[in-house]
């Protein structure tokens, strides 16, 4: 998608982190896709041009309705779906169905990541791959994991394969220019348009999700400052993608991540810095429903 298309989408106002997966997921054009937690719809609509047709689902529905308002692409679809409900009218009407699913930084925000594993395992045809990306951090969302093997014990009785674990580290360079234009805009953005958004759509429950302790709250995205940028005015929000393409412009001169062998995941829990995590997972050939 070029950059004129990019700068005119109703985004928050940066890219989307898609580019912690680029370097493993490889498109083809007789693909249909799934994102799950579509935020922005970045993801969804600058993808759409390397396959078949793309789904953007969230559990929210006014941010769904926004998204397909402003959609304009044939080959683009947004639907609220529970991701949690695996057995569902939403699930059941898409299993079997995608070639790929990709979801960044939305498994810390579900309710029970066993289920998130299992309806994306149902969602899959045979021999279809997950590419997930989530930060795993203490006070980050609610949902987070304590033990490597917690994570897979979990991913394993989904049925999924796991093709991949790597910890994703962020560059010194781009922590810098995160620290430099990200908060400089985002102070920015809330002088010019507030902070209007209610909680309304907001979980108050603390969850218990399976073998981890959940202590934290769950926000849905049309609670956000960020659902308030994308509806915001036309022209600054045009402003507003266009500095951040030019952060990523910049981003792009150096290396940006390197990827690794997880560090112990109790140790980093509560760290500063969050463990962000990449899983490649796979459905067997043989569906085991």
């Amino acid at each position: 998608m070029h950059l004129l298309k990019r700068i005119r989408l109703p985004l928050r106002g940066h890219r989307h982190p898609f580019s912690f997966i680029d370097p493993y997921i490889k498109f083809h054009k007789d693909d249909i896709v799934l994102e799950i937690g579509v935020g922005d719809g970045y993801a969804t609509w600058t993808n759409a041009e390397k396959v078949k047709t793309i789904y953007g689902t969230d559990i929210s529905k006014p941010l769904i309705d926004f998204l397909q308002e402003k959609n304009n692409e044939s080959n683009v679809h947004f639907i609220s779906m529970d991701i949690t409900d695996t057995d569902g009218k939403d699930v059941r009407q898409f299993q079997n169905y995608f070639d790929k699913v990709f979801s960044i930084d939305t498994l810390l925000h579900v309710a029970s990541s066993t289920a998130f594993f299992k309806s994306t395992y149902k969602l899959l045809k045979p021999g279809g791959e997950a590419y997930i990306v989530f930060p795993n951090l203490l006070g980050y969302g609610i949902t987070h994991f304590d033990s490597e093997q917690t994570l897979i014990e979990q991913i394993v009785e989904s049925g999924l394969k796991v093709q991949v674990l790597k910890e994703i580290i962020q560059s010194s360079w781009l922590r810098f220019l995160k620290k430099a234009f990200i908060s400089s805009m985002l102070s920015i953005s809330q002088k010019i348009i507030g902070n209007k958004h209610d909680n309304s759509h907001s979980s108050s429950v603390a969850f218990s999700n399976d073998s981890n302790k959940i202590y934290y709250q769950s926000q849905h995205f049309d609670g956000t400052h960020a659902f308030e940028i994308i509806k915001s005015d036309p022209w600054y929000r045009s402003l507003s993608n266009l500095y951040f393409e030019c952060f990523w412009l910049l981003a792009g001169l150096r290396s940006k991540y390197h990827y690794t062998k997880p560090k112990d995941f109790k140790s980093t829990l509560n760290a500063r810095q969050a463990q962000i995590l990449l899983l490649i997972l796979k459905k067997p050939l043989v569906d085991k429903s």
